[in-house]
């Protein structure tokens, strides 16, 4: 995947297989796991609460605006061209859990495990904090 010039302005274009919401926990905002149609992984932060507020989020297909300038200044993070989807949702505490071991991903980092795998990985280590308590 690439980043695309399209005018002046960059962005990443994501066209959307599936996608999970990993709520917030603390003060970290929400993280997206986002599945690719050519089922690649991409991990999509939303740290400055633009995507929660935005109705036409998360859509098939995507464009999440590069710049920090641009986004800052049109107040959005990505640019919703399909049709609406409804992600999965996966507790906060889960998501910290598992990643507190694993170390946080960047944003729009691509991952090399198979979304499902991901969400397997991370429902099973809620289980094991379960155990714990």
């Amino acid at each position: 995947m690439e980043i695309q010039n399209k005018g002046q302005i960059s962005v990443f274009p994501i066209d959307l297989n599936k996608i999970a919401r990993l709520e917030e926990y603390e003060d970290e905002g929400d993280l997206y796991l986002i599945e690719t149609k050519d089922k690649k992984c991409i991990y999509l932060w939303d740290n400055e609460y633009y995507l929660i507020d935005d109705k036409d989020f998360p859509s098939d297909k995507l464009e999440v605006y590069i710049e920090n300038a641009f986004k800052y200044g049109i107040g959005k993070k990505v640019n919703c061209l399909g049709n609406k989807v409804t992600p999965i949702i996966v507790k906060g505490d889960y998501k910290w859990s598992y990643f507190g071991k694993l170390g946080f991903p960047d944003d729009l980092q691509i991952e090399d495990k198979q979304f499902d795998a991901i969400i397997e990985e991370i429902n099973n280590e809620s289980l094991t904090m379960a155990h714990k308590a």
